[in-house]
């Protein structure tokens, strides 16, 4: 009866591709590594503000369709849909070897799709939807979470907690997909990043790492790598204090990238530190005071 009425509950509430899944593998409680990217569409408020409740719900829904798609594809599993945003998890029901390759091979896919769409929508003179996207490793409890009238099969933690702090972090560096230390550690040498900094993010008291996604290694020029190995050393720079050496090479990586938000952080942040240096302790971390 128990099993029954398991099934019962995913048959409502669960895509298909979890149905068997969950009965087999995973009971309650069950903890497992997890990658679980947070996608959010950019400036959506305005948007929302400017579309009718029915075309906007059109637009979401071919948005939706379309990182839906990669998704899958990767062998992720869309956890819920949050106004603007999705929340995905590779590795559950069923364990996965590669979990944060295939996460980020799908966050690069919908990257590229949406682009094109873009493209698209632009020319038909609609309203264009650009998203960001925030990705983390680690371990989370998985299972059914709900009440006695309604569960839903979801991962809950602090790792999930930090995919979302990640995403929110794309908008203060002008980034679109943004993933942690622990998530690099998982990939293989088959993408192209950049270490964007060492963040205090809020409601965690260890610095972390963060770093831009940028593309699978085979899509980018000898011209993008030159600039991510030159950007790599004006943070280091950075983190070694020598504040005009990293603001010369911020300063350089301009010229070929203008409007790179990064650089001009660092830029910015040279010239206030050069002023008003911070404690003999700093690590080259950096808090940022919202979510």
């Amino acid at each position: 009866w128990r099993a029954a009425a398991l099934r019962t509950a995913h048959w409502l509430l669960l895509p298909a591709l979890l149905f068997l899944g969950y009965v087999l593998f995973h009971p309650m409680n069950a903890v497992d590594p997890q990658v679980p990217p947070w996608f959010e569409i950019v400036g959506f408020s305005g948007i929302a503000q400017r579309l009718s409740p029915r075309r906007l719900a059109a637009f979401l829904n071919r948005h939706f369709t379309l990182l839906g798609q990669h998704i899958v594809a990767e062998g992720g599993s869309i956890d819920k849909y949050i106004g603007d945003s999705i929340m995905a998890f590779w590795g559950a029901p069923g364990d996965m070897a590669d979990h944060a390759k295939n996460a980020c091979l799908a966050s690069l896919g919908c990257h590229k799709a949406l682009k094109e769409l873009a493209i698209k929508w632009e020319r038909e003179g609609k309203m264009v939807f650009r998203t960001r996207i925030g990705i983390n490793t680690g371990e989370m409890v998985v299972g059914n979470i709900g009440s006695d009238q309604r569960l839903s099969y979801t991962v809950i933690g602090d790792a999930v907690n930090l995919a979302s702090r990640l995403e929110g972090l794309n908008k203060a560096y002008g980034t679109h997909v943004i993933i942690s230390q622990s998530t690099l550690d998982e990939l293989p040498d088959d993408f192209a990043y950049r270490l964007l900094d060492v963040v205090l993010v809020q409601g965690k008291t260890e610095p972390v790492p963060i770093y831009e996604l940028v593309a699978d290694k085979g899509d980018i020029t000898s011209l993008d790598a030159e600039f991510l190995h030159l950007f790599s050393r004006g943070v280091a720079a950075y983190q070694s204090r020598n504040w005009d050496t990293a603001k010369s090479k911020f300063l350089r990586l301009l010229e070929s990238k203008p409007g790179d938000r990064a650089c001009q952080i660092f830029i910015e942040r040279c010239e206030e530190y050069k002023i008003k240096p911070p404690p003999e302790d700093w690590a080259g971390e950096y808090a940022h005071a919202k979510k």
